[in-house]
């Protein structure tokens, strides 16, 4: 009977929560590439920049000694998320209006956002 505890909480449910993840991040690339026909390779960057913004904000909330009824991880996903949002609309604004705006062709997006993908790759490792 442990063993089937152990399999359904270790197994099924983190597998189904990761499941879920992936299938998000699926969505949002199929989504992006529906309305702006281009592939955005950093999407998935972006959504690590997201989690990366929510541990940050966790970490400085427990070291001004902020408690709550609730984990603090649930408490600051909405602001995470906020800020990933108007990140990831500067860099639309920033690299990629200026390139639709010229006709450029979607090879030249597709290595633009290879450009900004290695950009927040080197600001997370900061």
């Amino acid at each position: 009977m442990n063993e089937l505890i152990f399999f359904i909480n270790k197994v099924l449910i983190s597998g189904a929560i990761l499941g879920s993840i992936y299938a998000l991040g699926a969505v949002g690339v199929t989504l992006i590439f529906g309305i702006l026909r281009f592939a955005h390779f950093a999407h998935g960057d972006m959504m690590t920049m997201g989690a990366f913004f929510s541990y940050i904000l966790v970490t400085i909330l427990v070291s001004m000694g902020v408690t709550a009824p609730v984990p603090l991880g649930i408490l600051v996903l909405p602001v995470a998320m906020a800020v990933a949002a108007i990140v990831a609309l500067g860099i639309d604004r920033g690299f990629y209006a200026p390139l639709r705006a010229r006709g450029s062709k979607p090879v030249v997006l597709l290595i633009a956002s290879i450009g900004v993908t290695l950009m927040i790759q080197g600001l997370i490792r900061l």
